[in-house]
């Protein structure tokens, strides 16, 4: 392979392992030590040795070694990559041994599922497939031996079983690769009354997690004001968005949560605010009323025309504003409510009440006498008036405003980061692979 290759593997294994997805690539090892065992001898065919400390296969009289392992600990729906057998060899004859391993099935007999309490020769489970063959080389002393497959057609046959029966035997016999089989060769191995029990290692690839239902809860949301306008405004806090001049939104959550918004709303100058939890656990709407004031314009002039100035009083059950008017106009926050209104002048006038239930502007026409000096004296209204603003048009004052980057939810930013690095690469690649002059 070369370094061009695998420097674009490396890379890629980069991003990966930078996208979290490198679990998928991995193997588990599962130990699993014997559930049950036993040997069998031909010339006792009913006698049963499942309590013995000992397994042997070989010798002078034909007998078997059964080992049965539960799978059922491996996840459901794995994928076997491999298996070791690892025995504790306690002895082996002088010149040496080939051990067959054959895998038996051991759950499709007459007897049903065999058990190390009353499996004998003539009640063992007929051969199946075959793991392989192994020579053993004396050592002389006790040691760990190992049979190790990852042979597909055994996989095949280790896959089956984990599948329909989360269990698997193993029958190991003496093999004589000459025609005359011969009776002084044999093996023990220590059982599962013993401390070195037998063990089987299984490689698997596990399933990916099941996926997550998708659960779809739609969540309608309705911002307001005290007086029941709908108003625009700005979200933060555990969710970040914004919602236009009409006062509604929709939003989908695909699990249950609670969720704690801060709402905002901007009327000219101010920021009103509202933090609210939001429980969602089904399909539902919600309404979110923000305490706000509301913006007023005052234009003030005299029948001739031209602009008045003075200040504004205006008085209700909750406050008392002054409000500066300078060339015919002045501007201040109310609260909802009745206001009486007068304008303090030379001398001052009270001027008609109203009522505030959103943004607007009162008008008044003042009426006058002119001194020998010139000066103008207010002496009463010809006309005032007032109109609301209603929140959805763009005359209104109260506006929600662009959500500043650093608000963005970090799954977009996540995701252009990995555009971004995506993109680095493939441009190295390019450079690599473009010949130097």
């Amino acid at each position: 392979m070369n370094q061009n290759a695998k420097a674009i593997i490396t890379l890629i294994f980069l991003l990966l392992v930078a996208l979290g997805l490198t679990p998928f690539l991995s193997s588990s090892v599962s130990s699993l030590t014997a559930k049950e065992d036993a040997f069998v001898l031909n010339t006792t065919p009913t006698s049963n040795y499942g309590t013995q400390s000992l397994l042997v296969s070989g010798g002078a009289e034909l007998r078997k070694t059964w080992i049965k392992f539960d799978l059922s600990s491996i996840p459901t729906g794995s994928t076997i990559k491999a298996v070791k057998l690892k025995l504790y060899c306690k002895s082996v004859s002088s010149d040496g041994n080939i051990v067959n391993i054959q895998i038996r099935d051991g759950l499709r007999t007459v007897m049903g599922e065999w058990s190390e309490s009353d499996l004998w020769w003539s009640t063992q489970p007929p051969e199946w497939g075959t793991m392989g063959i192994y020579s053993i080389t004396p050592t002389g002393k006790p040691a760990w031996t190992e049979f190790y497959s990852e042979s597909s057609t055994y996989m095949s046959y280790v896959q089956t079983y984990f599948n329909n029966y989360k269990a698997i035997s193993f029958a190991l016999s003496y093999y004589s690769p000459s025609p005359i089989y011969r009776t002084t060769y044999s093996l023990t191995f220590s059982s599962r009354e013993e401390a070195n029990k037998p063990t089987l290692e299984v490689t698997y690839e596990a399933p990916p997690p099941p996926s997550r239902p998708t659960v779809k809860y739609i969540v309608g949301y309705t911002f307001q004001d005290q007086c029941g306008n709908l108003i625009p405004v700005s979200v933060t806090g555990d969710e970040t968005f914004t919602v236009g001049r009409e006062g509604k939104t929709s939003r989908t959550y695909t699990e249950p949560k609670t969720l704690t918004l801060t709402i905002n709303v901007y009327v000219g100058v101010q920021t009103f605010s509202k933090t609210e939890s939001v429980t969602i656990d089904k399909n539902m709407t919600k309404t979110i009323t923000i305490t706000r004031r509301f913006m007023w314009h005052f234009y003030v002039n005299y029948t001739d025309g031209t602009l008045a100035n003075g200040k504004i009083i205006a008085q209700s059950t909750k406050e008392t504003l002054t409000i500066t008017v300078t060339n015919g106009y002045g501007n201040g926050y109310l609260l909802d409510g009745r206001y009486s209104i007068s304008f303090e002048s030379s001398p001052a006038v009270v001027l008609k009440a109203f009522d505030v239930t959103n943004d607007g502007s009162y008008y008044a026409t003042l009426t006058y006498t002119t001194t020998a000096e010139g000066q103008k004296v207010t002496t009463g209204t010809e006309t005032t008036s007032q109109e609301e603003i209603p929140t959805g048009t763009p005359e209104s004052p109260v506006t929600s405003v662009e959500v500043p980057w650093l608000l963005i939810p970090s799954m977009y930013i996540y995701a252009l980061i990995g555009v971004l690095a995506f993109g680095f690469i493939l441009a190295t690649i390019a450079r690599w692979r473009r010949p130097l002059k």
